[in-house]
């Protein structure tokens, strides 16, 4: 596909800003890559050799941060995190050119802050029909985690840098984190981690992603807990999720189809996206983790 580069602009207060346009498959309108890069921070060696972080979220549009919520909240959200902001960079992918216009604007407001962004609008792997209101339905299930992991994969591939450490992925939705998880989890040292998911506020205990689970499907809420506050898993799910970087880099990434079972023309019956990423990462050696203890809150609409 031919692609369009806007060349980078001078740096104005020490940010670099470059866009480029490229084709999506089956539509007429171009899809764009905006980066915005904090030379400032990107120029400190030292700064880059302390964890830094990428943050990676997939989103359709406005209605996805919840009701009552915008780009505004997420980075008040991700502000109060413990892990150093000059440390950490954001990617986003929306599928809406308005929320995209949005997400920008709020960017310039945050980008001194931060080391990178790079911001992405992408609408060609959507599905059919699919609304936030029926997102959960059954027969939607196939095409709406095919059309996730491509839309991950895509981000991933596009803005993960040789000098990221670690990635976390966050549901656009999640709207209460500990300041201190991610801390901990990168102190943690473990490969792939995901804490447990509950729904609404706190202290609710209703769990929310049950594609986190192991063995057959017992998810992180009925599992005891050691000493050390993490647990095995199987299968993770994407409402926060953490991988060390060069496990991706490795290509652990998001299975568009149901692994499990498939056949050279036919799928499988599971593992698909998210589902899927904990079966590639065992063959390398890589395990996946859960805290049960450690919850994070999805909001409930």
């Amino acid at each position: 596909p031919s692609i369009e580069l806007h060349a980078p602009t001078d740096p104005q207060d020490g940010i670099v800003t470059s866009t480029e346009l490229f084709a999506q498959h089956g539509k007429t309108d171009r899809g764009m890559h905006l980066r915005m890069k904090n030379v400032d921070i990107l120029g400190n060696l030292t700064a880059r050799a302390q964890d830094p972080l990428l943050v990676l979220v997939v989103l359709n549009d406005h209605e996805s941060w919840g009701a009552g919520r915008s780009i505004v909240d997420f980075f008040a959200m991700i502000g109060e995190f413990t892990h150093p902001q000059n440390q950490t960079s954001v990617a986003i992918l929306t599928s809406d050119a308005t929320e995209f216009d949005a997400i920008h604007a709020h960017m310039q407001n945050e980008i001194h802050r931060f080391a990178q962004f790079n911001l992405i609008l992408r609408h060609d792997f959507a599905a059919a029909g699919l609304t936030r209101g029926n997102r959960k339905a059954d027969e939607l299930q196939a095409a709406r985690r095919r059309m996730l992991a491509r839309y991950r994969n895509y981000l991933l591939l596009s803005t993960l840098e040789t000098w990221h450490e670690h990635v976390l992925w966050l549901d656009s939705d999640v709207h209460v984190v500990a300041p201190t998880l991610v801390t901990k989890i990168i102190k943690a040292d473990r490969d792939i981690v995901q804490p447990i998911c509950f729904w609404g506020d706190p202290p609710s205990t209703h769990e929310y992603d049950y594609n986190a689970w192991v063995g057959g499907r017992q998810h992180m809420g009925g599992l005891s807990t050691p000493p050390d506050g993490f647990v095995r898993l199987d299968s993770v799910g994407g409402t926060f999720l953490y991988v060390k970087a060069d496990i991706h880099r490795q290509g652990v990434r998001f299975p568009h189809f149901y692994t499990i079972g498939a056949d050279w023309d036919k799928d499988g019956t599971d593992g698909i996206e998210t589902e899927g990423l904990c079966y590639e990462a065992h063959f390398l050696g890589y395990r996946c983790w859960g805290m049960p203890n450690d919850p994070v809150y999805h909001v409930s609409d």
